[in-house]
C-alpha cells in the first residue's frame, strides 16, 4: 500500500505531484472569543465555525458594557433654557438643563395626568339621577369641579370644600366617605347609561368603609393589656384546635378498625366441652378444651396503583406482593394449573379479573385452613371427653364436623403442613398426657 493510500484513509488527500493539501477546517477563519468574556464560557459555547448554540445578540464584539472611554474629546454644551409644559393650558415655562444639539420638549410631561372632568347635561342629571334629596345638582357640579382641581385626591378636597364655594352658595359640610360616595355614584351611573367600560374604575361602598375605619379605630385603640389577652386567647384556641384534630383522627381509625372488623373479621364463640354424664366433681376438675378459631380470612393486598406517578407496565398490576408466604404461593401455582388457568395477556380487564381469582384462591386456602384447624381441635376435644368418660358418643349433629370435604380446585395442597401447634394446643396435650400418666399410677395403687 503507498503513502497516497495512507494519506486518502486518513482523509487527508495528496496532490498529483505528492504535495498534501492543508485540511478543509483550516481553511475556515475561527471565531474569536468577544472582548471582556471569561475563557471558561467561552469554552462552552462552539468554537469550532459552526452555529453558536446561543447566539450573541448583541451588534458589537464586546460581551459586556465597556467600560467609560477616558479618552480627550470636546465636551458637549449645556445650556439653561426655557421649555414649556406640553400638558398646561396656562402655557407654563420652566428653565432646565438641555444640550445644545437636543431641542426636544420638556421630558417629564408624560407624568403629568389629569383627570377627565365629567359632563352631563340637565336632562342626563334628571333623568337618571334619583337622591336628589341629600344632593343637589350645584353641589354635585362643584364637586366634580374639585375632583378635577385636586386630581381625585379626597382628602383635600374635603378639606376645600367650604373654601372654594361655587358662587357663594351655602353647602353642607362633607365628610371624605361622603364626597367619595356621590362622586364614584355618579361616575358608575353615567358610565352605565353611555355603556363605558367600567373594569379600570374603582368602586366604592360607603356602609364598607364606615365598617372599616370602625374596626380600624378598635384595633389601634387597644391597651397592652387587651393585646397580651389577645394572644393567650389565640394560644388557648390553636390548642382547642389541635385536640380537636387529634380526636377526629381517632375517631376515623376508630371507625376504620370497626369497619374492618365487621366485613373481613368473623369469630367463632369458644364454649367449653365436658362431658354430660360426668359426675359434677369431674366436671369441675375437667380443664376445659375450647374450640376457637379466628377467622380471618383476606384476600391479597395489592399494591395500590392509583397514586403512582410516571410511566408503568401493566403487567406490574399483576405482580404478587413481596409479604405474601410461601405457601400460599404454591397453593395460587397448585390451583391454577388444577383449573389449567395460565397467566393472560395484561389488558385492563385481564389484569383486574386475574388478581380477583387468585385473591378468592387465598381466601379458600386460608379457609379450607381454618376448617383443618377446627377438625383438629374436635378430635382432640372428643379424646379428652372419652378418656374421662369412655362411653360418651358424639351426638350425630356433630359426626359430620369430623370430616373434612375435600376441594377438587385445592388438591395436591398440603394443609397439615400449615398446622403447627399453638400455645393453647401444646398446653392441651401437655395436660392429656399428664392426666393418663396419673390415671396409670392410681391403677397401679
Amino acid at each position: 500500500m503507498s503513502t497516497m493510500d495512507l494519506l486518502t484513509i486518513e482523509g487527508n488527500p495528496s496532490t498529483p505531484d505528492g504535495e498534501q493539501t492543508p485540511p478543509v477546517g483550516k481553511l475556515q477563519k475561527k471565531m474569536k472569543k468577544p472582548e471582556q468574556m471569561a475563557r471558561e464560557l467561552w469554552g462552552l459555547l462552539s468554537t469550532d465555525g459552526e452555529d453558536l448554540d446561543y447566539p450573541l445578540t448583541q451588534a458589537g464584539t464586546s460581551y459586556c458594557t465597556r467600560k467609560m472611554d477616558m479618552m480627550k474629546r470636546k465636551v458637549r454644551k449645556w445650556r439653561h433654557v426655557q421649555v414649556e409644559h406640553p400638558t398646561r393650558k396656562d402655557h407654563m415655562t420652566m428653565k432646565c438643563l438641555r444640550r445644545e444639539d437636543d431641542p426636544g420638549t420638556f421630558g417629564y410631561g408624560r407624568f403629568d395626568k389629569s383627570v377627565e372632568f365629567l359632563r352631563y347635561s340637565q336632562a342626563e342629571y334628571d333623568a337618571h339621577i334619583t337622591d336628589r334629596d341629600e344632593w343637589t345638582k350645584n353641589e354635585t357640579d362643584y364637586l366634580m369641579q374639585l375632583a378635577v382641581k385636586y386630581s381625585r385626591r379626597f382628602v383635600v378636597m374635603a378639606d376645600r370644600y367650604l373654601m372654594d364655594q361655587m358662587d357663594n352658595q351655602s353647602f353642607e359640610k362633607r365628610s371624605v366617605d361622603e364626597l367619595k360616595a356621590r362622586f364614584y355614584y355618579i361616575q358608575e351611573t353615567f358610565n352605565k347609561v353611555r355603556n363605558i367600560d367600567q373594569e379600570d374604575e374603582c368602586m366604592f361602598d360607603a356602609s364598607n368603609e364606615e365598617r372599616r375605619r370602625e374596626q380600624l379605630a378598635r384595633l389601634l385603640s387597644r391597651s397592652q393589656k387587651d393585646i397580651e389577652e389577645e394572644q393567650q386567647l389565640e394560644n388557648e384556641m390553636s390548642k382547642i384546635e389541635a385536640r380537636k384534630r387529634e380526636r377526629e383522627k381517632k375517631t376515623q381509625d376508630l371507625q376504620k378498625l370497626m369497619t374492618q372488623a365487621s366485613v373481613s373479621n368473623v369469630s367463632v364463640p369458644s364454649t367449653p366441652h365436658t362431658p354430660l354424664s360426668a359426675s359434677p366433681s369431674k366436671r369441675k376438675s375437667l380443664p376445659a378444651t375450647p374450640i376457637s378459631a379466628s377467622l380471618n380470612v383476606d384476600g391479597i393486598k395489592y399494591h395500590d396503583w392509583s397514586g403512582h406517578t410516571g410511566p408503568s407496565v401493566r403487567s406490574q398490576r399483576m405482580k404478587l406482593p413481596s409479604t405474601l408466604s410461601v405457601k400460599k404461593h404454591r397453593a395460587i401455582d397448585c390451583a391454577l394449573r388444577n383449573m389449567k388457568a395460565d397467566t393472560p395477556t395484561a389488558t385492563e380487564e385481564n389484569v383486574e379479573l386475574f388478581n380477583e381469582l387468585r385473591s378468592d384462591i387465598v381466601r379458600l386456602y386460608e379457609e379450607a385452613l381454618q376448617m383443618f384447624n377446627l377438625q383438629y381441635e374436635m378430635h382432640s376435644t372428643r379424646i379428652s371427653i372419652q378418656q374421662s368418660n369412655p362411653s360418651y358418643e358424639l351426638p350425630e349433629d356433630l359426626k359430620g364436623a369430623l370430616s373434612v370435604p375435600s376441594i377438587p380446585i385445592l388438591s395436591g395442597v398440603d394443609l397439615s403442613s400449615g398446622t403447627n401447634p399453638t400455645p393453647s394446643r401444646k398446653k392441651r396435650a401437655a395436660a392429656i398426657e399428664q392426666g393418663n400418666v396419673l390415671r396409670k399410677i392410681k391403677q397401679k395403687v
